[in-house]
């Protein structure tokens, strides 16, 4: 069963319950002592998937749920490629059941992508004689805080991560945090992989966490222990998104945009390409879902696309 899920990094096993996690132990202990905030949004399941190839009719298995960051949760389901349900469930259930019944005859490659929005455990799966397809090593590591988790994208598939992996044929592993920031000992404590491309998205959170000269000072040290840890891994730095706060308060702005510069300046003297946020999304409210900073399901479109044609350029491999 471990073998089904797909851009996690471990699944643990309990009385038959299998759930799968973004980061190490090492990383969840460290995580934990910053905050039941930090550990529920590190707990969460973004961009895990399911993928298998199965003949029968219906897809069913028993989840149980924990550490919401949101009072719902989606998954997504992709028949062949092709996008063909989204079943969203309200509340914060701590167990419940999903059911798919495929559209396509013969055998079918089913991929179901995990919510991001709580811990998922999964149980009592029942595929008929279904085979898990391995999408291979991770070899896109995808760092930052909420918009790279995915918040408020509409869908479990629809964070960044997972549209860029799409577009780009890599295989991501999600460790956005929700309200995180540039945090050099959590820069420490990295996994163990060989990525070809990083994407570091903090920025939004370190002022609310930290004085100014603080978060200078982090950006630095994050930044180099980086491209210490990662010598030859293309890195690319995305400054933080248009926020329709700063729009009325000027005083704000003009320190958090002094902040992206300090970003931009220091991913580029560590030989990272910067990708500019401000670049990303529509400077317009309703393509945000809380109309100030988490973009929507339409946002995050923008973003992603916008993502690719600055990265076009820039990487060291063809996409």
């Amino acid at each position: 069963m471990k073998a089904v899920f797909q851009h996690a990094l471990a699944v643990d096993e309990h009385a038959g319950v299998y759930t799968p996690r973004r980061f190490s132990l090492a990383q969840f202990d460290y995580l934990r002592g910053l905050g039941e905030v930090v550990f529920h949004s590190a707990s969460s399941c973004a961009g895990i998937t399911m993928p298998f190839r199965t003949d029968a009719e219906t897809v069913r298995f028993s989840y149980d749920s924990s550490m919401y960051r949101r009072s719902f949760l989606y998954f997504d389901v992709y028949e062949n490629g092709m996008f063909c349900e989204q079943i969203r469930i309200d509340g914060k259930p701590s167990r419940g059941g999903f059911c798919y019944e495929r559209r396509e005859a013969g055998d079918s490659l089913i991929e179901i992508h995990l919510p991001y929005s709580c811990r998922v455990g999964i149980s009592d799966f029942q595929a008929g004689n279904w085979r898990p397809q391995d999408s291979g090593p991770i070899d896109y590591l995808a760092l930052g805080d909420s918009i790279t988790l995915g918040s408020d994208s509409g869908g479990a598939s629809l964070n960044f991560p997972s549209l860029l992996s799409r577009a780009l044929g890599l295989n991501a592993l999600n460790q956005g945090i929700g309200t995180y920031y540039h945090d050099p000992a959590f820069a420490d404590r990295l996994p163990d992989l060989s990525p070809r491309l990083i994407t570091l998205g903090y920025g939004a959170g370190d002022l609310h966490h930290f004085d100014y000269a603080t978060s200078v000072s982090h950006i630095e040290a994050v930044h180099s222990l980086i491209r210490g840890r990662f010598p030859h891994t293309a890195v690319a730095v995305i400054t933080p998104v248009w926020r329709a706060v700063d729009e009325e308060n000027t005083d704000s702005a003009a320190q958090f945009q002094s902040l992206r510069s300090v970003i931009a300046q220091s991913a580029q003297k560590h030989g990272f390409f910067v990708i500019d946020g401000l670049r990303l999304t529509p400077h317009i409210p309703r393509y945000y879902h809380d109309a100030t900073l988490h973009p929507d399901e339409r946002g995050f479109m923008f973003y992603t696309l916008d993502c690719l044609r600055q990265l076009n350029a820039r990487l060291p491999f063809d996409l």
